[in-house]
Order: C-alpha cells, then structure tokens, then sequence
C-alpha cells in the first residue's frame, strides 16, 4: 500500500482492499477521538506503518486514553472500532447518541427538582 495514505487511521477493509466507504469514515473518526483524548499523540506512534497494517488487519485497536470520558470510550470502542463496517455506527447515529446523552445531562433530576420547590 502506498505510503502515502493516512494509515494509521485506515479502517481494516481500506488497508485489506482500498474498500472506503462512510462507515470507513467512521473507524478514521475513532481514531480522531483516540487523537482528541490523548492531546494529539500520534496513533500507534510505536509502531512503524507496516506494523500498523499489520496489527489493524489483525484486530487490534488503539486503547482508550486515560481522560475519556466513558461515552466516548464506549463510541470509539463499539460503534467506531468495530471489525465489520456493517457493525460501525453512522455518524448520524453517532451524533444523535452524544447529543441524547448532552440532553440527558443538562435535564435535572427528579430529586434536583423537588428540591427547589
């Protein structure tokens, strides 16, 4: 594969059969979050780029850094992560998710309000 390509944040099926596609666009979006969470380290900095193919198309998948938050984790984990691009996420349904959990937390609780009453 050329190097030339990012691949690093290369799905499985893009480093296997130049096959993209929106939900290898996902598996990329995975990786940014890995990048946002770990103050813009470079994914699988240890390892060179045939290493990277290699490991990728293999089934290993970057470790969730220490300050995400679990939501993310769980996203980039089981929605981003995923082997087949069938079992990815949409970035709709990404959003749609992050947006309810921001909604979910910015309504008051039940106790929260009775309390102020």
């Amino acid at each position: 594969m050329n190097q030339r390509l990012p691949i690093r944040w290369l799905a499985p099926e893009v480093l296997a059969t130049a096959t993209y596609s929106t939900k290898s666009d996902v598996f990329s979006y995975g990786v940014l979050l890995w990048e946002i969470y770990s103050e813009a380290a470079v994914p699988y900095h240890n390892m060179k780029l045939a290493q990277v193919q290699a490991q990728v198309l293999a089934g290993y998948r970057l470790s969730a850094p220490n300050k995400m938050p679990k939501f993310i984790r769980l996203i980039m984990e089981d929605h981003c992560f995923a082997t087949l691009p069938d079992e990815r996420w949409t970035m709709t349904q990404i959003r749609q998710h992050i947006e309810d959990l921001l909604e979910w937390r910015k309504t008051p609780t039940q106790q929260d309000t009775s309390a102020s009453k």
